[in-house]
């Protein structure tokens, strides 16, 4: 008889830096100039299908992430589900440097940051559209933002924006 615990369906899900750490690995044996470009967590297609904490520990069971080489049009899509890589394809579209998201830029983590998304502003998370709390990071000509994604006290959806190397507050976009 097969059981499996709720341990067992954690591990499943991933930090967003548990994720660029395994797919940058995956970008560069497609090009070693690859860069992250971005990265966004993801809610399954099938509404029944989610994972065990949707967010609340800063982990998601899907992210997809795009990289690219400054300069071209080269750039690799990774979709990773259930802290695995599922799909991996080539795709034109041209990378401004300003897009780049340095890897060593990268102090802090969704586990930090949803945390302090609840306990800042009371971030509740997302029910029907993107479903828990969501995260995304990505450059805006050189400026970097690192997103949580969910609810506000008023069932509006809000993403707050932090610096990803030292988890200040930046900003915030409410639902209107």
């Amino acid at each position: 008889m097969y059981y499996k615990s709720f341990a067992d369906d954690i591990q499943t899900e991933i930090t967003l830096k548990e994720a660029v750490t395994k797919a940058n690995a995956e970008a560069k044996k497609w090009n070693p100039l690859a860069s992250l470009i971005l990265i966004t967590s993801a809610d399954a297609f099938d509404p029944n299908i989610k994972g065990p904490t949707e967010g609340k520990q800063g982990k998601r069971r899907m992210w997809n992430l795009i990289f690219g080489v400054p300069g071209t049009d080269q750039s690799l899509l990774v979709k990773i589900e259930e802290n695995k890589i599922s799909n991996v394809k080539e795709i034109q579209e041209l990378v401004r440097p300003g897009e780049v998201v340095p890897l060593d830029q990268i102090a802090v983590d969704s586990p930090f940051l949803v945390e302090q998304a609840i306990q800042e502003f009371g971030m509740k998370p997302g029910v029907h559209f993107a479903r828990g709390y969501h995260f995304e990071l990505f450059s805006d000509n050189h400026r970097l933002f690192f997103s949580v994604e969910g609810l506000n006290q008023r069932n509006k959806r809000i993403r707050v924006f932090f610096n990803p190397n030292n988890g200040r507050y930046l900003g915030m976009e409410v639902e209107k």
